[in-house]
């Protein structure tokens, strides 16, 4: 996964903010659900991950209480889903 330029993870989070942090604020997404991974094996084991966690590819194209789609995959969020920790 990059660390800078286009693809890299700052800059899908910084472009997620810029078009729905505001509603995603609004839809109770915080932190956790955002930017946590699985507290001994990060990405590997995916449903504890945040909804920006894993680069899916794409920038998001909508969000829900429950989801962040990214037009060809979605984030699901789910009731007793494990917890991750925040990266």
């Amino acid at each position: 996964m990059p660390t800078s330029g286009p693809g890299s993870a700052r800059a899908r989070t910084l472009a997620f903010l810029d078009a729905f942090g505001e509603q995603a604020k609004a839809l109770g997404w915080d932190a956790l659900r955002l930017f946590s991974v699985h507290p001994q094996i990060g990405i590997l084991r995916v449903d504890p991950c945040g909804g920006l966690v894993i680069p899916l590819g794409g920038p998001v194209r909508a969000i829900t209480a429950t989801t962040i789609s990214f037009g060809h995959m979605t984030h699901r969020q789910k009731l007793g889903q494990l917890q991750g920790v925040l990266i």
